[in-house]
């Protein structure tokens, strides 16, 4: 008799808690409602132009190097220092297991007429529109104090080079028209022997040549190399 009222108490009590829960519940919904039709009221009216109504902007940066002694800023416990210098249009670096440093120089080959209108629209001062130099440039610290102590043009006569990748004793490197692979050995200065494709970009170099010529007077094709699981490759 006496545990009666203590049953009564406990289900009264879940009763008011589900009560309030459900209030709190709906008055959150209210509010969220009515904070929404507000804040759809009091945004203002589109004020953007309509398109092709104004002028195209262009805004190229000027290319003025390290002048002097001064360096880029970095954050504050943090310090640049100049690692290599002298590459033409380094493009992608590629670190090998054994340490030495891979350096992709690769540039867009533009006509007569692309490089005039670049001077005109300023785009010519933001890049450096000389000959691509289509090579690949190692470094190699010996010392192991942070800067490279020997240099060597490893691998020349490419076509736009960018992702390299070094796997099974070969040298792979992505170039705008393929994938080429070179015999390679750790420690090697310079590859002198003859690569083969093995992934070539048929698309490409099916069309005639005047497209061709079209297609390098663009930018390069930007084409990686990544390592997969169980020695497989991704370009």
């Amino acid at each position: 008799m006496q545990m009666q009222p203590v049953r009564i108490t406990q289900w009264m009590a879940a009763g008011f808690m589900a009560t309030v829960l459900f209030a709190c519940n709906n008055q959150r919904q209210r509010l969220t409602v009515a904070d929404s039709i507000a804040a759809q009221q009091n945004v203002p009216g589109d004020t953007f132009p309509l398109p092709d109504t104004t002028k195209s902007v262009k805004n190229f940066s000027r290319v003025i190097g390290w002048p002097g002694n001064k360096t880029p800023q970095a954050p504050e416990g943090f310090t640049v220092t100049r690692f290599a210098d002298g590459l033409k249009n380094p493009r992608w670096i590629y670190v090998a297991p054994g340490g030495d440093i891979f350096v992709a120089e690769s540039n867009a080959t533009r006509a007569f007429v692309q490089k005039v209108g670049d001077v005109v629209s300023g785009k010519a001062a933001s890049e450096n529109e000389t000959k691509s130099a289509d090579r690949v440039t190692l470094l190699r610290d010996t010392n192991k104090d942070g800067k490279p102590d020997q240099r060597f043009i490893f691998l020349e006569k490419l076509d736009q080079p960018f992702g390299m990748l070094i796997l099974n004793n070969s040298f792979y490197v992505a170039n705008t028209n393929g994938v080429m692979q070179f015999p390679y050995r750790n420690g090697d200065n310079k590859i002198s022997g003859a690569g083969k494709a093995i992934l070539p970009f048929a698309v490409i170099d099916l069309l005639p040549c005047f497209f061709r010529g079209l297609r390098s007077s663009g930018s390069p094709v930007t084409s990686r190399i990544l390592l997969g699981y169980l020695g497989v490759f991704y370009v």
